[in-house]
Formats: C-alpha cells, structure tokens, sequence
C-alpha cells in the first residue's frame, strides 16, 4: 500500500494491514525471540514490544516469518562487508534534501574505519597527549582516564551517557574506555550492567541476547539486524564494544525506534499518524524549549532551506528518537533495580541533557551523568583550543579529543 495520498493513509488508520505493522513497527525478525535458535535466552523480553501490540493478531504471523528467517543457513563466518549504506538520519535527510534540492554530499556515509582503528592502540599514547577532560562541575580539567568517573563520588548514579560522533574512532575508545572502568564497579558492587545502544532497534533485543549468549557470532548478528540499512555506518567502529560486552556477559540493550517510523513521522507528522501505530509509541514531549532552541540551531546551520511545515516534522521526529529511546533504556533501569546503565547516543542526543537524558529522569527519577566528547584544534601547550570550555548546562565532563581529519 502506497502511501503518498491521503485517502490511502486514512485507509491504513482504518485497516492498520499486517504488512505495514511488520513494516514499520516490529520489523522483520523482531519476535524471533520464540524461534528455536533463541528460546535458551536466559534474559526476559516482555518489555521488547508494549502489550498493544503482543496482542494484534499480526504478531503471531510476524513470529512464523521470523522463525523462518532464523533457520535459514547460517554462515558464521567472523568477516563482514564493509559497504556503507546511509544511516538512519541521513535517510530521512535525503528525502528533504530531494525535495529542496540540496546537494547531500554531507549525508554520505563514511569511510570505512578498520585502517584507523587498527592503528589506535600504536598511537594511543600520542593521541593521549592530545586529550583532556573538562569537569563542568568543578571547573577544572582532569587527565584523560576514564577511572577518573568514580573518584571522589563524581558517578553515583546507575545511568551514564556518552556522546559521540559515529564516525570518530576516539569517541568510541573513550566509550570503551569508561564502560571497562564501570565495569570492574559493577563487579565489585555485584550489580548487573548493561550497554544502551542508539544504533540497535529495541525489536532487535532478542538478537542481542543471542549474541551476548553466545549462540549467534557478530556476523550473524549484523545479518539479522540489518544493520547495513538500519543504521549503515562501519561496524568495525563499534566492534571492540561489543565484544568487550560479550566476553564479560554485558548486556546489550537495543534503544531506537524503526526507521520506517520515524520515516513515516517525517513525511506526515505525528497527528496524521494511523492511531493503531501512534498507540504503540510514547508520549512525545514537544514543548521543551532548550531541546527546540538546539535543533533549531543545528537544522538552520546543515539545512536552512527547509519551510516551516517539514521542519516542524521533523522535530517531531527527532522528539520521537529521543523519546523512544529513553523509554526503552528507563523499561531496562524499572526491570534491573540494581543494574546500571551506559547508553551510547550521537552527541544531539545527550548535549544539554534535553534529549535523551532528562527524558530517562523523567520516567525513573534516576538522575544521569553525562559524557560528551568534543573534537577540537590543540595549541603547542597541548591544550584544546578554545575561548573556554562549555558549562554544565552542556554536560558534566567533556572531553576533548582532536578532530577526527588529525588522525588521518
């Protein structure tokens, strides 16, 4: 069913077809969790999808699909294509772009990351000369380690988020840097821990707790995920993470909403969703101030030539990622009364707290310490090269990295 016409979208607000929840919300493989290659999960996935929709009669076929795809062949084989597709926000960017005519040279996918990553570990100690990290709260930079976070009581909370930019390979050593050192926290304060991901839809879970488990490799994993079109950047940025978090049983949590949703909320907005799909999604908290100043600016800056009618859509799109995604990451903090959560987002998601983060706070009372690389010019002292480091109301570390391009 098409949906470019009105009298097709008020069709689909009247039937809601089996295709399109499939489609749009659960997304193939979503409850595979009743296949018979992830029924010895030990980990509970009630939460993964809301009640409404476990008892739409197009789940169960959703489910037979699903078992189909799990027992196809499996190749285990540990080497994956490194073809990009685009990711999720370029997709929806794209579509605007053709319509305004802007050129999309900026929505390209990236370069591939292996040569970079495997050269970290040799130029770590030249690049650590080139970091620092900023505490908002004292006022004061501290040496970059990431055990600084639990000294002298700055962490005391079971909910931290770092930023990052997806394609820079030091956001992403930082992220693992801080998750090891909340680990051995966690390890001696017996407390489960878990890993939050922006890049993973939340009906991926099951897959992600195979692959914990260790009855699914990371190929399989990125196969059943799709994540060549649901997310598209280079896996080989993230793939340290992920097997860190499988070697010590961490698990992962899948965060984001499918992109067909949040394509279909940029194209028509939130109230002319059909109400069986805007039933299945959180409230959407649209009157945030800070959280529309910030978008605002960045939207202006990348795509001034928007109108009034598809800039509004598509903050209701970008209130939806946010929302969703600490809706998914507060169901894990309600589930694990002791269990701390790191979740990993792009920067705009956690700059400000507006996005992401006040958004779990809301809904748990858990109040979050935030984390924000910034990728900036060093001056032959080894500082970063700036008027002065940003405030709290921005985050409570940040830290400063060079620029990505200075790795090359």
């Amino acid at each position: 069913m098409e949906l470019d016409s009105e009298s097709s979208l008020k069709m689909i607000g009247e039937t809601m077809s089996c295709t399109f929840i499939q489609n749009l919300v659960i997304i193939p493989t979503s409850m595979s969790v009743l296949s018979p290659k992830l029924t010895s999960s030990k980990y509970k996935s009630e939460w993964i999808l809301s009640s409404r929709s476990l008892t739409s009669p197009c789940v169960s076929q959703t489910i037979s699909q699903s078992s189909l795809y799990m027992n196809r062949s499996e190749n285990d084989s540990e080497q994956q294509s490194s073809s990009l597709e685009f990711s999720r926000r370029s997709v929806l960017l794209q579509s605007i772009a053709g319509a305004l005519a802007i050129p999309t040279g900026v929505m390209s996918a990236p370069q591939s990351a292996r040569s970079e990553l495997a050269q970290l570990e040799t130029k770590r100690r030249r690049f650590g000369e080139n970091e620092r990290i900023f505490d908002t709260k004292s006022g004061s930079f501290l040496p970059p380690r990431a055990d600084r976070l639990l000294a002298n009581g700055r962490f005391n909370s079971r909910l931290l988020l770092v930023g990052e930019i997806h394609t820079h390979p030091l956001h992403h050593r930082i992220q693992l840097d801080l998750i090891k050192s909340l680990h051995r926290s966690t390890l001696q304060n017996r407390q489960p821990m878990a890993i939050g991901f922006e890049h993973f839809y939340r009906q991926h879970q099951a897959y992600l707790d195979a692959f914990i488990d260790g009855r699914v490799s990371l190929s399989k994993l990125i196969q059943l995920t799709k994540w060549s079109e649901t997310f598209g950047f280079d896996i080989a940025l993230w793939t340290p993470i992920l097997r860190y978090a499988r070697a010590n049983h961490i698990r992962l949590i899948g965060l984001n909403v499918p992109i067909g949703v949040a394509r279909l909320v940029s194209q028509r907005g939130l109230e002319n969703l059909p109400h069986q799909l805007l039933d299945l999604l959180p409230e959407i908290d649209l009157t945030n101030a800070s959280h529309r100043a910030r978008f605002e600016v960045s939207i202006n800056g990348a795509h001034g030539g928007m109108n009034d009618e598809m800039k509004w859509k598509y903050y209701q799109t970008v209130a939806l990622w946010d929302e969703y995604m600490a809706e998914s990451a507060s169901r894990y903090l309600h589930s694990e009364p002791e269990g701390v959560l790191t979740v990993l987002a792009g920067a705009a998601h956690i700059e400000g707290r507006t996005g992401i983060p006040d958004r779990i706070t809301k809904r748990t009372g858990i109040k979050s310490f935030t984390v924000l690389p910034q990728s900036v010019n060093w001056t032959v002292d080894l500082l970063p090269a700036i008027d002065q480091p940003k405030g709290r109301d921005t985050a409570d570390w940040l830290w400063y990295t060079q620029r990505e391009i200075d790795l090359v």
